[in-house]
């Protein structure tokens, strides 16, 4: 009796033994093809960003920083998402942190704070456990959507800021123009007055 209990709990042994090794190569199969997962990102685009753009942003590295991390978000592995989106949260919180005076409005703000937290969900989505990938390429065309509509954002207000800076050199030349008329018509006076 002692011997059968002895061998059915060694019989138990090796069998538990063996679903375990199982279960945790049946894990390591998953996680590879969990982390070959791949997301399409073709049809995803970012606008150009304005000449004007680029140079106020050349003093903002982290502008240009988190535009090179987005546009390397192009058809990445589960992996590769994982480390993208890690480095693009970092760049954009940098963004965050210091807007240019020269770029600082409300709508620009927003918009760097609209791109922060698609950064954050991107990066949550890419490390859930299991990943959802409709979520995460969900997440992922969020991410561009954000980031086009920063780029955007920017080109609009360097553009407004030359209407604007055209505008009020319009109003002072047609100041100066009005200045001189009535200056000349002053002058018409005074020669009317002291000849007559």
């Amino acid at each position: 009796m002692k011997i059968l209990f002895i061998v059915t709990l060694l019989f138990l042994g090796i069998l538990v033994s063996c679903e375990d090794q199982n279960e945790t190569v049946s894990q390591e199969v998953t996680d590879i093809e969990t982390q070959e997962m791949s997301f399409t990102t073709e049809a995803y685009s970012l606008p150009k960003v304005s000449p004007s753009v680029q140079e106020l942003t050349s003093e903002w590295g982290a502008f240009e920083d988190f535009e090179a991390e987005v546009k390397r978000l192009r058809n990445p592995t589960l992996a590769e998402l994982r480390e993208e989106s890690d480095r693009l949260l970092t760049r954009t919180d940098s963004l965050q942190k210091k807007i240019p005076d020269t770029l600082f409005t409300k709508p620009v703000e927003a918009r760097v704070r609209v791109t922060f937290t698609r950064a954050k969900l991107l990066y949550q989505e890419a490390y859930r456990i299991p990943p959802d990938s409709a979520a995460v390429q969900k997440a992922l065309k969020e991410m561009f959507d954000a980031a086009s509509h920063l780029i955007t954002q920017l080109n609009e207000k360097i553009q407004k800021d030359a209407i604007d800076l055209q505008r009020v050199e319009s109003e002072q030349e047609e100041i100066k123009k009005q200045r001189r008329k009535r200056d000349s018509i002053l002058q018409l006076e005074i020669q009317d007055n002291s000849g007559g």
